[in-house]
């Protein structure tokens, strides 16, 4: 709808409005984006519209718009189909979509283990991890990388005292590039040990076995090993036997060879690969003296007045003590205040004396032990009856028997009111008769019987009456003249008399007669 006039000079002809038609072209806009090529950050990033440039010196938002919303990212990639489109004001021409390639990169790190550390027998902590070379992106976590493996080297699990290298793996997260570090370590330290001993007998006696426990415990918190390894134990300081292997944490050592004395005992744990030795506090083991006893025997408990003996003492040693004993042996007749009967040395446990000098009747025979510096003393006793010979000949006659007048088979029958010598001796062992004074303790009627038939067969003695029995030096035998006449107890004719005559052997003589 454009139009034209002319408007002539005065010699010229003016020309009407004539139509004609114009046309003014869009302009094509110059415009710069800038795709970009950053490292994982976390955040958002959009392709940069560097400029917009019109003609005659527009530029911006008076030659038009650029939508760069297609190439806003935020993880990591190479977006090659990004693109950017451009819309003119009324004076441009649109471009249309335009492809450019923005890049993302992953972000560099290198990851490592946490060292740790733990005492043997507990349990291993967590293993962790931390960036050692880069960083996170500030929205992100370690989380944000997965979950990583962890073993350890030279074995795995880790299980013995020593240095293991841990090493990380398994992580994965394409926003980042990730690198291993793997000098992160584990250390797994001695656990400390403690060390009790005990003794199987306290008190014990001499040479009674004693056995010495040792028990080693693990003591660490938390830690629940049991050690392994060797104890030593020491009696009074000096080392005892070789080292001995534990076994479930027990060891122990045996002797019976203890001296009677106080001793100080301990143990020492050298320790092993897991565990710190100790010592353990030092135990007192007393030793006492063992108890004895002393077997007495007679190589003849029955025996002859003057008769030598033998007399052997045995010593004993009481259990649990052990051993033989040294020392001395003293016999004592009856008590050991009395009569000394000999002593000696022991010899291989024993001790042995020889002696006739036990007088008649019945007597105890005492050993005494005197002990040593290992044993204690002790006594012991025997029973010893020493008697007269009886039967054989004695100072002419039958011995430990009436004598004439008085038949032995009991017949003789003396008249009445007359004395009868009552006569009879004793003897040694070496055919002595012995005259002793308290060889006769008792004499007496013990029974009676009538017999009127009997008849006086014996002569009449009118030998001075004695009262009691005497020593008859010259007929080496013991009398006793006693007399019927006056008698208050031989008083009636017609009676057989039963009488026993007690000696100081504790035997006794029976006789009879008749009295008419």
């Amino acid at each position: 709808s454009d139009s034209w006039s002319f408007t002539g000079t005065a010699n010229y002809n003016n020309i009407a409005a004539t139509t004609i038609t114009d046309t003014i072209a869009k302009a094509n806009a110059v415009v710069v984006v800038a795709p970009y090529s950053v490292t994982y950050d976390g955040h958002a990033h959009t392709a940069t519209v560097t400029s917009i440039t019109g003609v005659n010196g527009e530029t911006g938002a008076t030659v038009g718009t650029v939508d760069v919303s297609n190439t806003t990212h935020t993880n990591a990639s190479t977006y090659s189909s990004d693109s950017w489109s451009f819309t003119g004001t009324a004076n441009y021409n649109n471009i249309a979509a335009t492809t450019i390639t923005d890049t993302i990169n992953p972000r560099p790190m290198t990851v490592k283990a946490n060292s740790i550390s733990r005492v043997f027998g507990t349990s291993t902590p967590a293993f962790s991890i931390y960036v050692s070379v880069g960083s996170l992106a500030s929205s992100d976590t370690l989380a944000s990388l997965g979950t990583p493996t962890f073993t350890t080297s030279p074995t795995n699990p880790a299980v013995n005292v020593g240095g293991y290298t841990i090493t990380v793996s398994g992580l994965g997260n394409s926003n980042y590039s990730i690198a291993y570090d793997n000098t992160g370590t584990l250390t797994i330290t001695q656990a400390s040990s403690a060390t009790v001993v005990v003794s199987s007998a306290a008190p014990s006696v001499f040479g009674q076995p004693v056995t010495f426990t040792s028990t080693v415990s693990d003591v660490s918190p938390g830690s629940t090993g049991t050690p392994t390894g060797s104890v030593q134990f020491y009696i009074d300081g000096n080392p005892f036997g070789s080292a001995v292997s534990l076994s479930g944490g027990n060891a122990s050592a045996s002797t019976s060879a203890l001296s009677v004395a106080t001793h100080n005992v301990y143990a020492v744990y050298a320790g092993d690969l897991n565990f710190i030795g100790s010592t353990a506090a030092t135990i007192s083991q007393v030793v006492n003296k063992a108890a004895t006893t002393v077997t007495v025997t007679s190589s003849s408990p029955t025996s002859i007045l003057n008769q030598a003996v033998t007399y052997k003492a045995a010593i004993a040693v009481v259990s649990p003590g052990a051993g033989t004993p040294t020392g001395t042996v003293t016999f004592y007749l009856d008590s050991t205040s009395g009569t000394v009967l000999g002593s000696g040395t022991v010899s291989a446990g024993s001790f042995s004396i020889t002696s006739s000098a036990v007088p008649v009747n019945s007597h105890t025979i005492i050993a005494v032990y005197s002990g040593d510096g290992s044993f204690l003393s002790s006594q012991g006793q025997t029973a010893q009856l020493v008697q007269y010979v009886t039967g054989g000949m004695c100072a002419g006659d039958v011995g430990h028997a009436i004598r004439q007048p008085i038949n032995a088979n009991g017949s003789s029958v003396f008249k009445m009111g007359s004395t009868v010598p009552t006569k009879f001796a004793v003897c040694d062992t070496n055919g002595v008769s012995i005259g002793t004074p308290g060889v006769v303790i008792g004499y007496g009627l013990v029974a009676a019987a009538s017999s009127p038939s009997i008849t006086v067969d014996e002569d009449v003695y009118s030998t001075t009456p004695d009262t009691a029995f005497r020593w008859d030096s010259t007929g080496q035998q013991w009398i006793f003249n006693q007399s019927t006449k006056n008698n208050g107890t031989l008083n009636k004719t017609g009676v057989i008399y039963f009488f026993t005559i007690n000696l100081n052997d504790g035997t006794s003589i029976f006789f009879q007669y008749g009295l008419k």
